[in-house]
């Protein structure tokens, strides 16, 4: 059982900051259309209140395990791999934050061409103006979610031990 709660949470989670991440990816691309900004922030509100149910929800299990005394690692005879949770997630986040950090650089680099290029045109300055605000701000997500995985996880590597079933 333990096992099982362990990787259900794990995804879950994993889930939640793929949510956070696709949120900063239509924030970056909405090119300043309202609608498209207010889903986005929606989106990374509620993959934020997600992973903190998820946190929370994985942390009652702990302290009901601890309480109750049924909290012992068993290792059972099977194929499974050896490499534990957080390893999976912090990779996967790593993945997905580069991927995203890399895109969001290119919005940044072809809106600055944009302006560059726009020979004093002025929307095409207010259109590079969005998507350059959009770029940052899509970086600034990718680099955020990195950052809050790494720092929960260091919390579980200090604190709790999420023990390999």
């Amino acid at each position: 059982f333990v096992l099982i709660a362990n990787w259900v949470a794990g995804i879950a989670a994993l889930l939640a900051i793929l949510m956070v991440m696709i949120g900063g990816i239509q924030y970056m691309t909405s090119a300043g259309n309202e609608k498209k900004m207010e889903s986005a922030q929606k989106t990374i509100w509620w993959a934020l209140i997600g992973l903190v149910v998820v946190l929370l929800s994985w942390s009652l299990l702990v302290e009901l395990q601890t309480i109750l005394g049924v909290r012992e690692p068993v290792r059972p005879a099977t194929d499974l791999p050896e490499t534990d949770i957080k390893t999976v997630i912090r990779n996967a986040i790593n993945w997905l934050a580069g991927i995203v950090s890399l895109v969001s650089v290119l919005v940044v680099a072809i809106s600055g061409v944009i302006w560059l290029t726009a020979g004093g045109d002025e929307d095409r300055i207010k259109s590079s103006r969005r998507w350059l605000i959009g770029g940052l701000a899509g970086l600034a997500v990718a680099i955020g979610a990195w950052a809050l995985v790494n720092v929960i996880l260091s919390f579980f590597r200090e604190g709790v031990e999420i023990y390999n079933i």
